[in-house]
């Protein structure tokens, strides 16, 4: 049980239609070393399959779990709020529920902030799972833990990473303090946060070993063509928002927004291999009038798109081959 004080870590669990994968998250998090020191706030979106049994039976096994239920479906950053505003720990763990903590994520993570005197914004590394959870690839190079006091380079590393928020580590008080800001949004309120927190001059710490296991989408799911560019102009729109309230450089602006779109272009690949000439349609014209002059877009979608159908089929799979090699061996 969490101590008087309250725990050092509350993990915040938005969740809507997640009965199948919700045990596996629950899972991962009680089964921690010291899982039974930290406390969990689910906020059950109104779902209509069994989460809420689910709930129930965890709640009776578990007392550090606290069951919040929306009596009606709300917006995906108005759950995730109310799940944050429910947590009593110093710092909030925002947790995907269909993902899973990779095995001793959370003694690794206190380790790393025992030392630090004052709030920082925790980035981990994870893994990208399949259907089943099962590894497939690192989504970072592994790297040693470190703190980043350098606004400029703390912003473009969080600002590519921190989209995935089961990796995603923030100071609580902080944290609530920007919740009125952003709980109406887009669905990427911890991302928004936490670039903000950085951008005020709270440093980055990021831990280079994976902490949580994402599950990719099935590759039969049917593609988002617009994702790109709203996440584009989602990332746009808090760039320029913090250029304004903080002096954020326009070099630095410049190289989050470059690295975003780099980062999701590339998940995007499979996706223009599969179903061609939907995506030249709905995805390239619209990306070639925002993105002209962003080296990811000419490093990225003009060879994608130069290139026959046929030899990118038999040249992807050669490449993830590489990317996997490479990761396996870093």
């Amino acid at each position: 049980m969490p101590d008087e004080r309250g725990p050092l870590i509350s993990f915040a669990v938005p969740t809507y239609q997640d009965g199948h994968a919700l045990p596996q998250a629950l899972d991962s998090i009680f089964a921690q070393p010291g899982g039974d020191a930290v406390e969990v706030v689910v906020s059950n979106n109104a779902s209509t399959d069994d989460t809420a049994a689910i709930l129930t039976r965890y709640a009776a096994v578990h007392p550090n779990l606290r069951v919040l239920t929306q009596a009606v479906t709300v917006t995906f950053d108005e759950n995730l709020a109310r799940a944050i505003e429910g947590c009593s720990g110093d710092y909030v763990w925002t947790m995907s529920s269909d993902d899973v903590l990779e095995a001793g994520a959370l003694p690794r993570v206190r380790a790393a902030l025992a030392p630090l005197a004052g709030p920082v914004v925790v980035l981990g590394n994870w893994w990208i799972g399949d259907g089943e959870l099962c590894r497939v690839r690192l989504r970072r190079r592994l790297a040693f833990d470190r703190v980043e006091h350098d606004r400029a380079q703390a912003l473009v590393e969080a600002g590519v990473w921190g989209l995935f928020m089961s990796a995603l580590v923030l100071p609580a008080a902080r944290t609530r303090a920007e919740l009125a800001r952003y709980r109406e949004g887009d669905g990427l309120t911890h991302w928004k946060v936490a670039t903000r927190l950085l951008a005020a001059g709270v440093p980055l710490l990021s831990i280079g070993a994976p902490i949580v296991v994402q599950r990719w989408p099935d590759a039969d799911a049917p593609p988002y063509y617009d994702v790109p560019l709203i996440f584009g102009e989602q990332v746009r729109r808090q760039m320029s928002a913090l250029r304004r309230d903080f002096g954020v450089s326009s070099s630095t602006v410049r190289a989050t927004e470059s690295a975003v779109l780099r980062s999701i272009l590339r998940g995007f690949v499979g996706t223009a291999r599969r179903r061609w000439p939907e995506v030249a349609h709905r995805w390239f014209v619209p990306l070639l009038r925002e993105y002209w002059s962003y080296p990811a877009f000419w490093q990225w979608i003009v060879p994608l798109y130069a290139m026959p159908r046929g030899v990118l089929g038999r040249l992807w799979p050669l490449v993830r081959g590489v990317r996997d090699a490479i990761a396996a061996r870093a």
